[in-house]
């Protein structure tokens, strides 16, 4: 998801917070953080989206954008210098079409502008011209159901718009009915589930924008929404008085006050840090191919790097001395470690976080999870049992059916992992598409979601 920073929010200064963190930070050990380049002062953000097989990378700007080469380990430079009206604020590719980038940006008008390149980046064609103002994102499906992106804008003196293309970014659509004026974040979680910030709130639909429901709750009014992130593993679970589902496990949003978390399934907002952020991910980190732990990053609008090591969120550590005086602006993370684009000095990736000494803790609650993800055709599936007993892993298919059993009998307490090279019980292979991973044990049920790419 792509997820440029947002100018509806404030940025306070958290003195007692601030303080708390820098006490803190001393008891994280983190990977160095090394410049790898893309150094422009007029950066407006950096996405990552995996597609095609392959991660991509890119920095937008002001005067165009660059995506990171990975077998070269260079930035194609895609910028045009001193033009006016050609900014770049959101990107995905798209899959299935190798070539094919989707951009989003803002002309010399102040109106919103969605492009189609079929040749990454190189020629570019105006494909929607909003008067809603400057598109803050933009995100694709990654289900195998129907090929859906979404894009949202924000603008000073009209109301903003939310449109989705069926078409891989070729025509657009308006969509109503979300109730925002100004939208700062679209998140797409299957097909149909979708989630859009702006404004003081959150909305959610679950057939495809006919009905939203509104997921203010308890979360502080009043205030302005920088973004919304839904935290993966999602699982399954069953939405209350219907038979639709939701996918989400987590929802994360930052309004002017800090950061709120909640269960997707039950909206209860809590808030976990006590600053205004910008901009966060989250990371699996791994050690070979067995998934440990996870990392949330995060950077504040008062320039400030935070990471929290577990899914507790009740410890934050200030990393920002680890960029050498660099002032972090936006952050994406993923298995391979995480990238931090600063405000003057390009951007610095790190492998993240390693524990002191001991390795990581034993495992206090039911974990699952499967890496790679997406794959083809072998993944890796880990979980973690808090005590010994009976389990069953079991893979079904979006229709909930069951495809494969994994996994089944007596296991110790710790951290387990099984092979599974995408293929049934009777071992044919299955085809594309995204699969459900389901871990029964004593300590109750964990699911997961998984997509096959092949």
């Amino acid at each position: 998801m792509t997820r440029p920073s947002s100018p509806a929010v404030a940025r306070p200064v958290l003195a007692a917070a601030i303080l708390v963190l820098a006490a803190a930070a001393a008891a994280a050990v983190i990977f160095p953080f090394d410049p790898i380049g893309a150094v422009d002062p007029l950066v407006n953000g950096i996405s990552q989206d995996w597609a095609n097989n392959d991660v991509h990378l890119f920095v937008t700007t002001e005067e165009g954008f660059y995506a990171w080469d990975q077998p070269t380990q260079t930035w194609d430079d895609h910028t045009l210098p001193g033009w006016i009206g050609v900014a770049r604020t959101a990107i995905v590719p798209v899959e299935g079409l190798p070539q094919r980038r989707v951009l989003g940006g803002v002309n010399a008008f102040f109106k919103g502008t969605l492009w189609l390149s079929d040749d990454e980046g190189a020629t570019q064609d105006l494909t929607r011209e909003s008067t809603g103002g400057r598109v803050t994102d933009i995100a694709r499906s990654r289900g195998d159901q129907v090929s859906l992106i979404y894009a949202c804008t924000w603008s000073d003196v009209a109301p903003g718009e939310l449109v989705r293309s069926v078409d891989d970014g070729a025509t657009w659509t308006a969509i109503g009915g979300h109730g925002h004026t100004n939208l700062t974040g679209v998140e797409i979680v299957a097909d149909r589930e979708l989630y859009v910030s702006g404004d003081n709130f959150v909305t959610r639909t679950l057939d495809d924008g006919a009905t939203w429901e509104h997921l203010q709750g308890n979360l502080p009014a009043g205030q302005g929404l920088a973004f919304v992130r839904a935290l993966e593993p999602v699982t399954a679970l069953p939405k209350a008085g219907g038979d639709r589902q939701i996918q989400a496990e987590a929802l994360l949003v930052s309004n002017d006050s800090g950061l709120y978390l909640t269960q997707a399934a039950e909206i209860d907002w809590r808030e976990i840090l006590p600053a205004s952020c910008r901009a966060a991910d989250e990371a699996f980190h791994q050690l070979d191919t067995f998934v440990l732990w996870t990392e949330t990053w995060v950077v504040t609008f008062d320039g400030r790097l935070l990471l929290a090591i577990d899914r507790d969120w009740d410890r934050w550590y200030d990393v920002t001395d680890e960029l050498g005086g660099a002032v972090p602006l936006d952050v994406v993370a993923f298995y391979g470690g995480v990238y931090v684009l600063t405000r003057e000095d390009g951007v610095f990736y790190s492998r993240g976080h390693d524990f002191p000494t001991g390795g990581p803790p034993p495992p206090s609650q039911l974990a699952l999870q499967a890496a790679p993800n997406p794959f083809n055709p072998r993944t890796t599936v880990s979980f973690a049992l808090p005590q010994a007993g009976t389990v069953e892993l079991l893979a079904f298919d979006l229709r909930g059916r069951r495809v494969a059993r994994l996994a089944g009998g007596f296991l110790a307490a710790g951290r387990h992992q099984v092979a599974w090279d995408a293929s049934d019980d009777a071992g044919r292979g299955l085809p594309s598409g995204v699969y459900l991973l389901r871990l029964t044990s004593a300590q109750g049920v964990k699911a997961s979601r998984v997509a096959l790419v092949r």
